[in-house]
């Protein structure tokens, strides 16, 4: 009688072992293929088909911003336009637009700073009290920045410039300086003359630029304006040919400038002459 067959203990256990065998190599393969490796790390390898299409299905990172990019926002009519959001999105591979950044405001004086990416960037801008304003592109490359604003938006941008990450970016002072002081005051209505001249002390907010100050930039009707700088904010304005118990105004024009070259509004005092000694 012949022996049943009866299958060795090393054949059981090498059948047993081939399908974990075969699913390593195929684990291991799967790990050095470049295609599986675009598609665990789309934004590594965007080129990719499947890194591509990882993107699409939202599995993909923004780009890393290449430079800081400032400009400026002002209305149609030339006004800054202070406390506006951009909200940034990029014209990247990403089919979603997601944005590169979440938003930033401009400052007092209209100014804004972001880091992009090159390519374009498409901007929304929304005001201080959430009314849309409308869009513009920013297009940055290795060489240069410049913009487009949609035609129907409700502002203006100037002075983009591109500018290095690494690089600490300052704004120049836009501000308007201002009168924030006159002795005497606007209002007044017993101005006292001086001999026979009236006088007044005129505080300024800002260092100014004394050449814009001067009898041609301070007037008045009826006399004449001569001015002695005390320091670079205060200045004395001395009026003859005034009459006494007179009602005057002193303009200054928005000729006179501060050491930025930002121009004073243009302001009136009003007073009236006491009666001469």
């Amino acid at each position: 009688m012949k022996p049943n067959p009866t299958p060795s203990i090393q054949r059981i256990i090498w059948i047993r072992l081939m399908p974990i065998a075969f699913a390593l190599v195929v684990f291991c393969q799967c790990l050095l293929n470049p295609a599986i490796q675009s598609v665990a790390n789309p934004a590594e390898d965007a080129t990719s088909p499947l890194g591509f299409l990882a993107l699409f299905a939202g599995g993909g990172t923004t780009n890393s911003a290449a430079f800081q990019v400032s400009g400026q926002l002002k209305d149609t009519n030339g006004n800054f336009i202070s406390g506006a959001t951009l909200s940034v999105f990029t014209g990247s591979i990403s089919a979603k637009n997601i944005p590169v950044s979440t938003s930033t405001s401009t400052n007092a004086t209209g100014r804004f700073l972001l880091n992009l990416s090159t390519g374009t960037t498409k901007i929304t801008v929304t005001s201080s009290a959430g009314s849309a304003l409308g869009n513009f592109n920013l297009v940055v490359s290795e060489d240069s920045v410049s913009q487009t604003t949609d035609s129907n938006s409700q502002f203006n941008v100037s002075g983009v410039e591109k500018h290095e990450l690494s690089a600490t970016v300052t704004f120049p002072d836009d501000s308007a300086p201002s009168l924030i002081s006159s002795v005497p005051a606007n209002g007044d209505i017993s101005v006292p003359f001086s001999g026979s001249d009236v006088i007044f002390t005129l505080i300024f907010s800002k260092d100014m630029k004394p050449d814009t100050i001067s009898g041609s930039t301070i007037t008045i009707s009826g006399g004449s304006v001569s001015v002695n700088a005390i320091s670079s904010k205060i200045y004395v304005v001395t009026i003859a040919s005034l009459f006494s118990k007179q009602s005057y105004a002193l303009t200054l024009s928005n000729g006179i400038k501060d050491l930025n070259g930002n121009s004073l509004p243009t302001t009136a005092i009003n007073f009236m002459t006491a009666m001469a000694l």
